[in-house]
């Protein structure tokens, strides 16, 4: 009798370390589905970050581009207003010599016209 019943409680003790296995088997399923789609989640983001991460580097390949384009502009810019410079300069200086050029063509017409007044008052006085 005592053996039926240390088989008995045996039997009970197996059954409810099955169920409990088989309780066990359960949350490690669940865990592992759990896991799974953090998994999953994970790598939705990680291939989403790439994607910006290339986005973004193309984004910064044409900027750098954009920018190497408006340096060229500029300096371009900055040639044509040296050489606008250079070419006002010139022109000031001719400006100055056909100033300086009047002034004594002046003087010159004002020597001969004093010179002439001289002859006529040395007719006249003849």
């Amino acid at each position: 009798q005592r053996l039926r019943d240390d088989l008995e409680l045996t039997k009970e003790e197996l059954t409810l370390a099955r169920e409990e296995c088989q309780l066990q088997q359960e949350e490690l399923q669940a865990v592992e589905q759990d896991s799974k789609a953090v998994i999953m989640a994970l790598e939705e983001a990680r291939a989403k970050h790439r994607e910006e991460v290339n986005e973004l580097q193309i984004k910064v390949k044409e900027a750098e581009a954009s920018s190497s384009a408006r340096l060229g502009e500029a300096a371009m810019v900055a040639s044509t207003v040296k050489a606008a410079n250079e070419e006002n300069t010139k022109l000031q200086d001719e400006v100055e010599a056909l100033e300086q050029a009047l002034k004594n063509s002046e003087q010159d017409y004002q020597n001969v016209i004093e010179e002439l007044e001289e002859v006529n008052a040395r007719f006249d006085e003849a």
